[in-house]
């Protein structure tokens, strides 16, 4: 990868905050754990963060390296190939996900007379615009969207908080603790597994030695920006509805009769899922011309935004199955990507590196 390209510590911070954004408002896993949604999400938080110290450490025995780099490194030319192909194939079906939910949203509560493959069209066609300029404008586009983004998140939460009610909290652990560890590791997957796309960018970080400190930062600050729509969603709206409203964001926005708030919370999910796309496709990009020794990443950004288009078309015939899909197969279909292979992963370079050391 060039190593003319790199991005402040802020920067990095930011990216990150809105990798985690992305579409969770629309998906909401946690709200399957009813009036426990909130102790779901603290404990798919935490695991989450185990998950993320992984990716961390395999980033720390190979400084520098992104994810093909480290699989070649780790498994030999062959196998770290065939992971490697496997890894762009699972970042096109994410960044179809992703793609996905949020035309069903915008086609369902937006632009409900526009055709949805018209509205992913634009979109990633603005997306492949910015992820050719570069990453390091999508830094300085981080800088100035994502802190409005948070804010526009908090006073959304500040102007409807009168609608709350604290009695949607109880009964707690109404059917056991079971279920709620159950969306919690759901909510570990998605969205903070998905973190294991930092392994392509950590190499961007300009200052190297605040990557472990910048990283749980942005969890964090990540983590209680979507605490607070989870808690906020529940106490509007209650658990029974929230279980059952598609977009639970725009139905507790709606709340609020003398403010127009619906805008505002599309506004939002488009800014973090046009982040969340951008660095996916850069890193497939990027991934695609390493695997080939291309130097010219750029020329894969069109065919990439091509097919994940057309992914995002053929994944779902219908709302139900999207959210269907995402609870119950998502979280077990995407272990191997980010659990699995990272830990075989690290397992292999501590030893290596322990090798060296000793010799």
């Amino acid at each position: 990868m060039s190593q003319k390209v790199r991005i402040s510590t802020l920067q990095f911070v930011l990216l990150i905050i809105g990798l985690l954004f992305s579409d969770y408002a629309i998906m909401n896993p946690a709200r399957a754990a009813m009036q426990d949604a909130w102790l779901a999400f603290i404990i798919g938080l935490l695991l989450g963060l185990c998950i993320i110290t992984l990716y961390i450490l395999i980033a720390k025995l190979h400084p520098g390296k992104t994810l093909v780099e480290i699989l070649r490194e780790s498994f030999g030319n062959w196998i770290g190939t065939f992971l490697s192909l496997l890894y762009m194939w699972y970042f096109i079906h994410i960044a179809s996900l992703v793609l996905r939910s949020f035309t069903e949203y915008m086609g369902n509560i937006t632009y409900v007379k526009t055709p949805q493959p018209i509205l992913a069209i634009a979109l990633i066609l603005s997306v492949a615009y910015i992820t050719r300029k570069g990453f390091e404008v999508m830094g300085r586009m981080a800088e100035i969207f994502i802190p409005v983004l948070i804010i526009s998140v908090f006073l959304l939460t500040l102007v409807i908080l009168k609608e709350v009610d604290v009695r949607f909290f109880f009964p707690l652990l109404k059917n056991g603790i079971k279920p709620v560890f159950k969306v919690g590791w759901g909510i570990a997957t998605f969205p903070f597994g998905e973190l294991v796309i930092l392994l392509m960018i950590f190499p961007y970080l300009n200052e190297k030695n605040h990557l472990a400190k910048a990283t749980y930062i942005s969890v964090l600050i990540s983590g209680l920006i979507l605490f607070i729509i989870t808690v906020r969603d529940l106490l509007v709206i209650g658990p029974s509805l929230l279980n059952l409203v598609a977009f639970p964001p725009n139905f507790s926005s709606s709340l609020i009769p003398a403010l127009i708030l619906e805008p505002l919370a599309a506004a939002n999910m488009i800014i973090g899922g046009s982040f969340f796309l951008d660095v996916y496709i850069h890193s497939i990009s990027l991934g695609i011309a390493q695997i080939f020794h291309l130097e010219n990443h750029k020329a894969f950004i069109l065919p990439i935004c091509a097919v994940v288009v057309g992914v995002s078309a053929w994944l779902y015939e219908s709302l139900s199955e999207m959210f269907r899909v995402a609870r119950e197969v998502y979280p077990y279909y995407s272990f191997p990507f980010q659990v699995i292979i990272p830990l075989i992963v690290w397992i292999i370079s501590f030893i290596k590196n322990r090798r060296q050391k000793s010799q």
